[in-house]
């Protein structure tokens, strides 16, 4: 099932091509967005584990891309304040 996490910022990042030229929006990864709205705001995984209600290996398994629970992710999104949308195919 296809996910996306919403913030202020774009869930997606533009890499640099060596013109300087923005390239086309490159897709992260969903423990990628985490790691980033979690350094973002200067939080180590402890700080997000505690604020989030979740140990701090189990940030770690989000960050990898390790498979968690959606109540797992959900409880990290709403601790970074991020929308988790679940969408069905078609």
């Amino acid at each position: 099932m296809p996910y996306t996490l919403r913030s202020m910022g774009s869930p997606t990042r533009r890499p640099m091509q060596g013109s300087g030229v923005m390239s086309e929006p490159e897709q992260l990864s969903l423990g990628a967005v985490i790691r980033d709205a979690r350094k973002e705001r200067g939080w180590s995984q402890t700080a997000l584990g505690e604020k989030s209600g979740v140990s701090r290996p189990t940030i770690a398994r989000v960050e990898s891309d390790s498979d968690v629970t959606t109540a797992t992710l959900a409880k990290i999104a709403e601790a970074l304040g991020l929308t988790l949308e679940l969408k069905g195919r078609g």
